[in-house]
């Protein structure tokens, strides 16, 4: 109970982000994106599902959505584990280039070629430090 002449207590507002324009914009166009992503396997579902009449290929399918997940995640926490990372680490530098987000992290990427030696600057707390990752 407050005391009279005292401001009001603002409670926290759980969409507070939704205040900002370009968010709103990315939250609706993320909505419309998934429902995009289930319409389609559903759809790609019900078309296998109609013309084989077979819930043995219904179910490679939908299996078969979730492989490239399966495969790549396994992969990468192999890498991640073999080098060290940490929940909370963060990758600043590929290379001589600068990783500020995921599209630059994606393109410095691109330009090791496989096989090859690279180095990267990895910030975990308050300390930094090298890594040299085989690829």
């Amino acid at each position: 109970m407050r005391s009279p002449g005292s401001p009001p207590r603002q409670r926290p507002a759980p969409f507070r982000a939704l205040r900002v324009r370009n968010y709103r914009l990315f939250f609706i166009g993320q909505i419309l994106s998934v429902i995009g992503t289930w319409t389609q396997n559903t759809a790609i579902a019900w078309i296998v599902l109609q013309g084989r009449s077979s819930s043995v290929d219904l179910g490679a399918i939908v299996a078969l959505q979730f492989l490239p997940l399966l495969l790549l995640g396994v992969w990468a926490g192999a890498i991640a584990d073999r080098i060290g990372f940490q929940p909370g680490d963060a990758i600043l530098q590929i290379g001589a280039r600068a990783v500020k987000n995921s599209r630059d992290f994606s393109s410095a990427l691109g330009e090791v070629r496989p096989g090859s030696d690279t180095v990267m600057l990895v910030v975990r707390g308050q300390y930094s430090y090298y890594v040299t990752i085989p690829l």
